[in-house]
Order: structure tokens, then sequence, then C-alpha cells
């Protein structure tokens, strides 16, 4: 089932530059809650079953990378 969205007019668009952001010595070793975390699933590829991953999308999470515990709320 694809989901659709209503047509936004172009004045309602906001287009932003890339950015990267880089995580080095990610060393927490308690569980790490990623709101947000289908998709890419960034957090839930760089600390697989330490992450818990929460998205209101299945198939987001569906979609993102195994290992994450993967809720969707």
């Amino acid at each position: 089932m694809e989901e659709h969205h209503p047509e936004i007019s172009e004045d309602r668009l906001f287009f932003f530059e890339q950015e990267e952001v880089i995580i080095e010595g990610f060393n927490d070793s308690d569980l790490i809650l990623d709101i947000g975390g289908g998709g890419e699933g960034i957090i839930g590829k760089l600390k697989g079953r330490q992450a818990i991953a929460i998205d209101s999308s299945k198939r987001e999470l569906e979609e993102a990378a195994p290992g994450p515990l993967k809720i969707v709320m």
C-alpha cells in the first residue's frame, strides 16, 4: 500500500543545503533510542542491537537495516 500526500504549493517549499554529520567515538554502552529511526537507519547500522528504532512508518522501519529493535509508534 503506497502512501500519497496532497500536492504542496511551491510557495510552501523550503530547500536546504545537504549537511554531513560525523559521529566519532560513539561509545555509549546503554540502549539508544533512535526517534525517526526508519529510512536510512544510521544509528541502527552503527549500534545494531544497542539501538531501539521508533518511527511512525512501518514501511520505513521495514526498509531500515537489520539490527535494532524496531517499534512503530
